[in-house]
């Protein structure tokens, strides 16, 4: 009886023990789909003649100085649509030169328009570069975006942790200077120099449905189809010229997370709608908020209540909110900034508190921040002291509160709810 061997396994198993291994050889992808095609023929042909098995192209600054090979792995691919991935935050000019490196940009722009998704971290002084080497394209098949643009490598964290491998906002170290709105800059850095904005080159009424910027912007251009926005240490134009919030991201935006941003000051409105307009937005994560001062020489901040009010919470049904600065104006706004019981986030079915800082607020208090989302069914207290067991208290002890809520989820452990 003949025994078995890999060379009797179909092609599909063979690819999948490929993938595996660029999953165990991370840090070198495509030379650890190149060494297993050296092994014989059959495996060159498994390799090298499945398009959908390099639909994913990760590049890094390494990869400059071999245009011949990245051209042929993009050649690999053939039609499909591409995920592309650049790792670009390294000095690459400086090891291979600046000419190669816009080679290496025209390069990639030739396959810019089979990008289904598309990251790019790159250093804030070679963002120029990619800008206008890729400006015009018009990005026909993206449909998500990540760019990262870094200004300090102090800023980015090589540990690999849950956090988005960033490093926590700290108000006493330095931190890199995001690039301003141009509409509404930091009221704290008045007297500083305002570096010239940086916008990712997507044409008007692109078909972008998913973005996430650090560093940068997307918004001087309309973007209709936009679903879901996540934004770190900057803002995009969020608020518009007149002071209010911007309506093409409310307006089109379902999905919101905002990270590590100072809240822009706006002026309260007198006079509020009594039935705002429809709001799509589902999901609203709140993480690391900081009221912006008025002064870099004062520690007086900008009153957040006004755009914590503004929000279209209407329609919101899952609501996060991570990590405010315990020792500012952030947490105290949002409270004050909730009206009357049951009318601040009616329809919000999932409420999330992670590290916020409740301090000594009342029995009466707490149950009046409860009262605000009268449709809640799940609430997940992470890291917030003795809250949890005080709200869990106030709920059992009034039924007609939060009438849907079964019980609480603290700190991982599911509580339940007593009389209900």
């Amino acid at each position: 009886m003949l025994i078995p061997t890999i060379h009797t396994l179909p092609p599909e198993i063979i690819l999948e023990i490929f993938q595996w291994h660029v999953l165990i050889d991370v840090r070198a992808t495509f030379c650890a789909i190149f060494r297993a095609a050296w092994v014989c023929h059959r495996w060159r042909c498994v390799a090298f003649e499945n398009a959908l098995f390099w639909r994913t192209v990760d590049l890094c600054h390494n990869d400059i100085p071999y245009t011949e090979v990245v051209h042929q792995i993009f050649a690999y691919s053939g039609t499909q649509p591409i995920v592309l991935t650049l790792d670009l935050t390294a000095p690459a000019w400086g090891y291979s030169g600046k000419e190669k490196y816009r080679g290496f940009l025209e390069l990639l722009r030739l396959h810019l328009g089979r990008a289904s998704r598309l990251e790019v971290y790159a250093d804030e002084t070679d963002w120029a570069d990619i800008i206008a080497v890729w400006g015009g394209e018009p990005f026909a098949q993206l449909d998500v975006l990540i760019v990262r643009c870094y200004e300090d490598w102090e800023v980015f964290d090589d540990d690999d942790s849950d956090d988005g491998d960033f490093v926590p906002w700290n108000p006493t170290a330095p931190q890199a200077v995001a690039a301003p709105s141009p509409i509404m800059p930091n009221a704290s850095n008045t007297n500083a120099t305002i570096p010239a904005p940086l916008f990712f080159p997507l044409p008007s009424g692109h078909r972008l449905q998913q973005v996430q910027l650090y560093g940068m912007s997307v918004s001087d251009v309309a973007l209709p189809h936009l679903r879901q926005v996540s934004v770190v240490q900057t803002f995009p134009d969020i608020v518009s010229a007149g002071g209010t919030l911007h309506p093409l991201l409310f307006n089109t935006v379902a999905h919101l997370e905002l990270q590590q941003i100072s809240m822009p000051p706006m002026t309260m409105t007198a006079h509020t709608p009594a039935e705002p307009a429809p709001s799509p937005l589902r999901t609203l994560v709140l993480n690391g908020l900081r009221a912006t001062r008025v002064r870099d020489d004062d520690d007086a901040e900008h009153d957040c209540r006004p755009f914590f009010a503004s929000l279209p919470t209407q329609e919101l049904r899952i609501l996060e909110l991570h990590r405010f600065d315990p020792t500012g104006r952030e947490w105290p706004d949002f409270l004050a900034s909730l009206p009357s019981a049951q009318d601040a986030y009616p329809c919000v079915s999932s409420l999330v508190l992670h590290e916020m800082a409740f301090g000594e607020l009342s029995r009466d208090e707490l149950k009046f921040f409860l009262g605000s989302f009268p449709a809640m069914e799940g609430l997940e207290v992470r890291e917030c002291a003795d809250v949890g067991s005080k709200m869990l208290e106030i709920l059992s002890g009034s039924r007609r509160l939060c009438p849907l809520l079964r019980g609480l989820l603290v700190d991982g452990v599911f509580v339940r709810r007593k009389g209900v």
